[in-house]
């Protein structure tokens, strides 16, 4: 049957924080719970704040949202700023990856012909970004987006003449569907405190000095909304719309306090026919092994270890899954050191070398640096002096650090689709190649990789 409710409902907040240059945007983002700045136009250098690498592409950016979605590392994700987003990561993954009607790529939005750039843009921005940031508010993690502000002329079909208003500084379909999505648009701006001196024709208005004021409903010189009452104007202070998020989390805690019914007691016979049946993983969980001083990973389907073997599971597993994948591939490039080559201490002097070398070059994958480690060792060398970069185009070589990909990976995945010869360097690859094709369809060239790894 159906269900009716009544009441507020506790959910994250999808928020839009637009203004003027200057006037305090990303200061006053970083006042929200527990903010995480995916930092695109490098605002935040000198704010003590949590950011994550600012992506080189699109699809980068796309990966650091599910990351966020995945692990939760924080109560609210920040996007600074979408203007930016929308200049330097959509609109050249649209050009890298939509061909025009005719079947050639274009260089400009422009190009298109007849709207048909914006309308692409405005269905990857759409898809891609918002449906992915609304699935991250569904999890419990607020959204704030922050955008520069531009005055742009505006017609009124029942009013004489033209006026200015301040506007997102986005493409009309992106900004259109932006504010939509936003439970809470707000206009921050400063404001002139103007005083009047003197009589008739000495009378002179003078600037006193200016305030930051930020505005939560629509009017005529601007765009804003919000569904929480907010008056009109208010100082540009976050103490203004802290209760929104303070109500949010107390109705949360108070759901949570709800109590379940209590649980049926099991008999002995229903004990015994449970016994015989091994309680299987629904998730990946990690257990601490004492004796062995050891995590073991439970995959979902997996059986789970009995009580009593002296195992206690590791609940907060986030943070400590990237120490364990560490773990498994340095294991896994030690066991693949040739045994007829090399001495066990050999080996663990490569494994110490690799180390260091990752500690001093972290975006160098473990295959790279247990590479240099065997050959500064063979040459009895130091540390090598390694460069981060492995190939040069910026946004490649992030995805390829990120997730610990090779150029040989990557050749032999391009190779084996016949767009390459094996031994072509990755730099001798035209470039309208790399970021459509390596770039823009990432996803599927990693998928293609960890096949490969199989």
């Amino acid at each position: 049957m159906f269900e009716i409710s009544a009441g507020k409902i506790a959910k994250a907040q999808k928020v839009v924080i637009y203004g003027v240059e200057g006037v305090g945007k990303s200061t006053f983002a970083s006042q929200f719970p527990d903010p995480l700045f995916i930092d695109v136009e490098g605002s935040t250098n000198n704010m003590n704040v949590k950011r994550m690498t600012p992506p080189t592409s699109w699809t980068m950016l796309l990966s650091q949202i599910d990351w966020v979605k995945t692990n939760k590392p924080c109560k609210t994700l920040v996007i600074d700023t979408a203007d930016w987003t929308e200049e330097y990561l959509c609109k050249p993954h649209v050009l890298a990856t939509v061909p025009h009607s005719k079947g050639y790529y274009v260089k400009n939005i422009e190009d298109y012909g007849y709207g048909a750039g914006y309308k692409h843009l405005g269905e990857i921005w759409g898809k891609d970004l918002l449906n992915k940031l609304q699935d991250l508010v569904d999890s419990g993690i607020n959204v704030v987006i922050t955008a520069h502000a531009q005055l742009r002329k505006f017609d009124q079909p029942d009013e004489l003449g033209q006026y200015d208003r301040w506007e997102l500084k986005l493409e009309k379909k992106t900004a259109a569907l932006t504010k939509e999505w936003a439970d809470l648009l707000l206009f921050a701006n400063f404001k002139s405190e103007i005083m009047t001196d003197g009589e008739g024709y000495n009378k002179k208005n003078k600037v006193m000095g200016s305030s930051r004021k930020m505005y939560a409903d629509h009017h005529a010189a601007w765009d804003a909304k919000n569904r929480h009452n907010l008056p009109e104007m208010m100082e540009f202070d976050y103490k203004n719309i802290a209760h929104i998020f303070a109500e949010a989390e107390q109705m949360h805690e108070q759901t949570e306090e709800v109590k379940l019914p209590e649980e049926k007691p099991i008999t002995t016979t229903e004990q015994t026919e449970k016994s015989k049946v091994k309680q299987k993983a629904m998730e990946r969980r990690y257990f601490y092994h004492s004796e062995s001083d050891s995590t073991i990973l439970i995959n979902p389907g997996d059986e789970l270890p009995d009580e009593n073997e002296g195992l206690e599971e590791i609940t907060e597993w986030h943070y400590i899954e990237k120490e364990f994948e560490t773990l498994r591939i340095v294991t896994e490039e030690y066991n693949n050191l040739p045994s007829d080559k090399y001495s066990e201490q050999d080996k663990k002097k490569i494994a110490e070398m690799a180390s260091q070398i990752k500690e001093k070059h972290p975006n160098t994958p473990w295959t790279k640096a247990f590479e240099e480690a065997r050959n500064a060792i063979a040459e009895k060398q130091q540390i090598p002096p390694l460069d981060n970069q492995l190939v040069s185009n910026k946004a490649l070589n992030d995805l390829m650090a990120i997730n610990h990909v090779t150029t040989d990976e990557l050749q032999k995945v391009v190779a084996s689709k016949g767009y390459y010869p094996p031994d072509t360097p990755i730099e001798n690859y035209d470039e309208g190649f790399v970021q459509g094709v390596l770039v823009g369809a990432w996803d599927q060239v990693y998928k293609m990789i960890e096949e490969l790894r199989k």
